[in-house]
């Protein structure tokens, strides 16, 4: 008999692979480095909270899942937040994003040059 959980576990399971399948062809078809990086960053982390929600679905309550959950608040808490440092150590270092060419505009240019500067 098929229960409800396990239907739930599956679901679970497979949108994270799925993300993550996602995620790595962005890494591999992107243009640019920050493209791969926002696609990489958000593919990763809702893929491996979804594989792990699932986990901590299928455990119950014990101190397994407590450690599932541990898990999932510090993929959570971390994978957005060195993202957001790669990015921008990458902007401090004069990595260029690829700018439209029908604006023409490059709109974290005025931000890298007054965070050099020291005023943000």
């Amino acid at each position: 008999m098929i229960d409800v959980k396990d239907i739930i576990v599956s679901i679970l399971i497979i949108l994270g692979c799925m993300l993550l399948t996602v995620s790595a062809i962005g890494l591999l078809k992107l243009p640019d480095f920050f493209s791969r990086l926002h696609a990489s960053s958000i593919g990763q982390t809702l893929g491996v909270i979804l594989i792990a929600s699932a986990l901590l679905i299928n455990t119950g309550i014990n101190w397994s899942s407590l450690k599932i959950f541990l898990i999932i608040l510090g993929v959570f808490m971390a994978n957005p937040l060195c993202t957001h440092l790669i990015g921008r150590a990458a902007l401090l270092n004069n990595l260029k994003p690829e700018v439209d060419e029908d604006t023409g505009v490059d709109v974290l240019g005025k931000y890298i040059e007054s965070d050099k500067e020291g005023k943000l």
